[in-house]
């Protein structure tokens, strides 16, 4: 590695310094900054390599999704007035996004990550239920269209979820944010139940969504 990769590397990480200081004061940044024109990414969606080292500091203050209001906006508008659930809302850093664009959207977390991430349930960014996501579900899944789960763990909660709020309330869908099969996120018969639904809408109103290098978390839309 060169001493000019090395500076050029340093100062990618640098500039995403701005957004990491306003999650840290429960502040979205408006967007995440630009790849530099000599940045190579696996996808246009990625973020540049600075994201790599910006990257624990955001999961630390919000969570493992890359908040930023020129997609949250649009997506609150494709909202409307439809009631959301959020499960395994962690900090609540995405439904306190979405309530800032008027969405009434109610977050709930079973708090097993409270060891892992003391600094999300200390400093929640809005009122967090504590509540198991297929528990919250059958609880609230009535009264909801929509029903967010974002990076959920590796195990088969979120499948158990989605099985719960077809049962439940069969008319409501889902907004996945996570990688796809094989990824970092829920297990294989998540996959192999979820029915992606197609909406033009819904992916132009996500379409400046930007996951961090390397990683390919995506919001989805299923049934």
């Amino acid at each position: 590695i060169t001493m000019d990769y090395y500076f050029n590397f340093k100062e990618k990480a640098a500039k995403y310094s701005n957004a990491i200081g306003l999650l840290k004061q429960h502040n979205i940044p408006e967007a995440w900054p630009p790849k530099m024109e000599d940045s190579y990414s696996w996808e246009d969606a990625c973020l540049d390599e600075g994201s790599m080292l910006a990257r624990d500091e955001v999961i630390h203050f919000a969570g493992y999704c890359f908040l930023s209001n020129n997609w949250l906006r649009p997506l609150a508008s494709w909202i409307g007035t439809r009631k959301c659930l959020e499960i395994m809302g962690g900090s609540g850093a995405l439904s306190k996004g979405l309530q800032n664009f008027g969405v009434d959207i109610r977050c709930t977390d079973d708090f097993s990550w409270s060891e892992q991430h003391k600094w999300w349930y200390e400093h929640p960014w809005t009122s967090v239920e504590q509540i198991g996501a297929v528990e919250a579900i059958q609880k609230y899944g009535k009264e909801v269209e929509l029903v967010l789960c974002s990076w959920p763990y590796t195990d088969d909660a979120c499948y158990h979820s989605l099985m719960s709020m077809r049962e439940i309330n069969p008319t409501a869908m889902m907004i996945y944010i996570g990688e796809g099969a094989g990824g970092c996120t829920v297990d294989e018969k998540f996959f192999e139940t979820a029915i992606v639904v197609p909406d033009s809408e819904f992916q132009n109103a996500v379409r400046e969504y930007r996951s961090a290098y390397c990683i390919h978390d995506r919001l989805v839309l299923i049934k």
